[in-house]
């Protein structure tokens, strides 16, 4: 008999070691959803019967017919794909129906092997995953705050569309030879629209098109801009301009109204502190090119209990994507480090053997992630704490790795504001400075403990101290 056959466990298991996978969800439902077609199985399975498989119809009846059919199996929960727009009403069909519906990422249940693939395995394949607790539910907003994300989004589009007829604009000016482009960085302001709006009007001199530009533009000389103002006019170019010029109107009337719905269910959300104790706006914001009827700086104090614009590089736009995004409570991340590996910010390790492979973050269209990432831009600029380490990081590492970095800090600093209340303080250059120095004292003192007898430097490592540095203490404490 081998020594290691008497070595017994210090504490042995209670519970038999048992092939089968515990079930975790007895009556469960697994839902492969189609544009015209839902697969639905249902649980529990049995031993040498097919698991049942119905198909509903997408349609309003045909998602109460499966409400109806899940609650006559007496389904508590179930799993569906997020299959582009599809899961949509479905899901809050199930939610309204409290049958608690679970939406998991694709990606999580193909990379599960062991099955064919058709439209009725994927439904009894994601139930069976289901059965078993081997699907991780993806977060999902509020209702009210995927309205709120929908009108985001309908306004982010708009403001593309706006930015595509402001180009068209530009191409049926450098057709008729008026190079307004070369006098203005932006066409779509408001000099550029006055001059747009006096072509269309029949204007065609150059001299009163240039009264209508603003005086800083003017600065640049009149000579200079005379030329770029002076064209060749052109009766269908000057059509098209005038299609495309009513075309933005609308387009900024729609940003508008949809603006305005966004304030309106801003508004609606659940308030923290009151307006009349907001503190002084910090030096040089703006939130003016947002279009907002009125200012989201004291609404977004009074739903988060603090100005967090004052944080470097938080503005409105990035608190309104946050917002938008996760809403205004966030208690389904335990902690900061789980918020920043969900937004795709947090390196994910790959090790193997000792050895780790890499460490790049994940690829991620998460929006609030975007935003964060434009923020830490902006807040290296700064003269903050913050903004000096994403200084120093751009020399030790990448200007791309810095952002990233920067990003991830500014995210977990959000997070621990809103979701512990954590106080908020704006740390200067000067307390980063003394940070750094103190890390290099203690840096030194510990490369000097390694030189050290008894507590004392050695001799010679005292001489050489003396030599490289003449005003040097020999009197160091270790």
């Amino acid at each position: 008999m081998t020594p290691e056959s008497n070595v017994q466990p210090e504490n042995p298991p209670t519970a038999k070691f048992s092939k089968q996978l515990d079930i975790i969800n007895p009556h469960c439902a697994g839902l492969d959803l189609h544009k015209d077609i839902i697969w639905a199985c249902t649980a529990p399975f049995r031993d040498g019967i097919a698991p049942e498989v119905v198909t509903f119809p997408t349609h309003t009846e045909g998602l109460q017919q499966l409400v109806s059919h899940l609650k006559t199996r007496r389904v508590t929960t179930v799993a569906m794909e997020s299959t582009g727009v599809y899961w949509l009403m479905p899901y809050l069909t199930l939610l309204d129906a409290d049958l608690a519906p679970c939406l998991v990422n694709p990606s999580d249940v193909k990379n599960i092997k062991g099955r064919p693939k058709s439209d009725r395995a994927d439904s009894v394949w994601i139930c069976r995953l289901h059965t078993y607790g081997l699907l991780r539910a993806s977060f999902i907003a509020p209702p009210q705050i995927l309205n709120l994300r929908n009108l985001c989004s309908t306004r982010e589009k708009l403001i593309v569309e706006a930015g595509s007829a402001i180009q068209r604009m530009n191409n049926e000016l450098v057709k008729m030879n008026l190079r307004l482009d070369g006098v203005l960085t932006d066409i779509g302001g408001k000099s550029g629209m006055l001059v747009m709006e006096a072509i269309i009007r029949g204007e065609r001199s150059p001299d009163a098109l240039y009264a209508l530009l603003a005086s800083q533009i003017k600065d640049r000389g009149k000579e200079k801009i005379i030329p770029l103002l002076t064209g060749r006019y052109d009766e269908f170019s000057i059509f098209s301009l005038e299609t495309w010029y009513s075309l933005h109107k609308s387009i900024q009337q729609n940003i508008e109204r949809v603006n305005e719905k966004i304030y309106q269910l801003l508004q609606s959300l659940p308030k923290k502190a009151s307006a009349s104790n907001l503190p002084p706006v910090k030096k040089n914001y703006r939130e003016d090119y947002l279009n907002f009827p009125h200012p989201l700086r004291p609404i977004f104090y009074e739903i988060f209990g603090h100005d967090l614009t004052q944080l470097p590089g938080v503005g409105a736009d990035l608190l309104l994507t946050l917002v938008s995004t996760v809403g205004t409570d966030l208690s389904a991340w335990p902690d900061s480090k789980h918020f920043t590996s969900w937004l795709g910010l947090a390196p994910v390790n790959r090790e193997s053997a000792g050895y780790r492979k890499s460490g790049k973050t994940k690829r991620t269209s998460n929006p609030l992630a975007n935003a964060f990432k434009m923020a830490a831009m902006s807040a290296a600029r700064t003269q903050t704490y913050l903004g000096e380490n994403a200084r120093r990081l751009r020399i030790r590492i990448t200007p791309k790795k810095a952002k990233v970095a920067t990003a991830r800090k500014l995210a977990e600093i959000v997070f621990n504001i809103i979701r512990h209340d954590m106080p908020m303080h704006v740390k200067t250059m000067e307390e980063y400075e003394m940070r750094r120095k103190k890390r290099e004292i203690q840096h030194f003192v510990k490369s000097l403990n390694k030189f050290s007898k008894d507590g004392e430097l050695m001799p010679e490592v005292l001489e050489e101290i003396q030599r490289q540095n003449t005003n040097f203490t020999t009197t160091v404490a270790i």
